[in-house]
């Protein structure tokens, strides 16, 4: 037993003997064991010299509490005894302790034991004890059998539970990734027929940006729009003030549209022959 004292107030002393009967350890023992066995809610018992450590069901048996009866008076056994219990409404205790005590103080048990030990008693005692010990052993390594039985379902439904959240992962993965696919080939596709579709209506891009052609010279802007392939292209002066000749130069192309549109892209389809105005500075 783990805890063989409690700090409960419960304390039983009597005095009602003096003088030491002369019980030795192992008659002590006999004497406790044999009376333990009369009552029938006392599950398992120590014996250690004079004092003895006990474990008792409750009323339905669906739990165990600890009490000890303290028979040491100076090293000798005299009849008075103390008990501690963890239960205090119980009456097992006092009674086991006045039924040891009453054999202690029978005169003639007590000649009997001086007479010699009865191995036959001791070995019933002590094979009921073992039983006892082997059934309460049993019933924990049930207990802890199932506790583990439960903690491995328990983790086996935890994995389980992973490894369907992993694969539901993959699977949204996998398709993400399929239908990041499945749009690049579609946009390709989408893409190459466009192109050809304006080609074949005769249509091309813009060399650059409506923006990239500020401030160019109005000759190379002319080369890149025919290089671009465009046919009809204009070109469209403004004089430049005397105020402007300050920042200005002659030449520079001050706007570019292109079938009338000033903002365009790269990307914009337009005719071959849509027309080109490109506007520029001169003196």
């Amino acid at each position: 037993m783990s805890n063989k004292f409690w700090n409960q107030d419960n304390v039983d002393y009597t005095d009602k003997c003096k003088e030491d009967m002369g019980v030795s350890p192992l008659e002590f023992e006999i004497i406790v064991r044999k009376q333990a066995h009369s009552i029938e809610r006392i599950i398992h018992v120590e014996v250690e010299g004079y004092c003895v450590y006990c474990v008792a069901e409750t009323t339905r048996g669906t739990s165990e509490w600890e009490f000890s009866i303290d028979f040491d008076d100076n090293g000798h056994v005299t009849g008075n005894y103390d008990i501690r219990s963890e239960n205090y409404e119980s009456n097992i205790p006092e009674h086991f302790a006045k039924k040891i005590q009453r054999t202690l103080m029978n005169k003639d048990i007590d000649n009997a034991f001086k007479k010699g030990v009865d191995d036959v008693k001791l070995a019933e005692a002590v094979n009921e004890h073992s039983r006892i010990q082997a059934k309460r052993e049993a019933t924990r390594t049930a207990e802890r059998i199932e506790k583990e039985r439960i903690a491995f379902e328990t983790a086996k439904r935890q994995i389980e539970l992973k490894d369907k959240e992993n694969a539901r992962t993959h699977r949204v993965i996998i398709f993400l990734i399929m239908l990041l696919v499945f749009l690049v080939v579609a946009g390709g596709i989408f893409f190459f027929f466009t192109e050809r579709q304006h080609k074949k209506a005769n249509e091309i891009h813009p060399p650059a940006y409506s923006s990239d052609f500020l401030e160019k010279n109005y000759e190379d802007v002319n080369a890149m729009f025919i290089e671009a392939g465009f046919k009809n292209i204009k070109l469209k002066t403004k004089k430049v003030s005397l105020i402007q000749r300050i920042t200005k130069d002659e030449g520079d192309v001050y706007k570019v549209t292109i079938a009338g549109d000033e903002e365009f892209s790269k990307s914009d389809w337009f005719k071959k022959d849509s027309r080109v105005t490109i506007m520029y500075y001169t003196k």
